[in-house]
């Protein structure tokens, strides 16, 4: 993936997929800042052009969800918490 390193282009396609995932970064960076919890698996030092490392993607990113759990429980919880006081409201 783009970490920001240096970057060797051995084709075309490698700077149309670098360019790919510099426009997807800036794009969630966007969406980011409206999330209540954002899990970030540590895949920085896998390329995204290699398939045959998926089920070690797919584990890091349960791995994050469940340190992250704690974190979302609570926004749940919160968001529960701000429709029981709507609803109350409305009454």
């Amino acid at each position: 993936g783009f970490n920001g390193g240096a970057f060797e282009a051995r084709s075309f396609l490698d700077v149309i997929l670098r360019t790919f995932g510099i426009m997807e970064r800036e794009i969630l960076k966007t969406r980011m800042s409206c999330a209540d919890v954002i899990i970030k698996p540590e895949v920085d030092d896998i390329d995204s052009t290699i398939f045959t490392q998926a089920e070690l993607c797919m584990k890091r990113g349960e791995e994050a969800a469940e340190r992250a759990m704690p974190q979302i429980l609570k926004a749940i919880q919160i968001e529960g918490n701000k429709k029981n006081d709507f609803t109350m409201k409305q009454a």
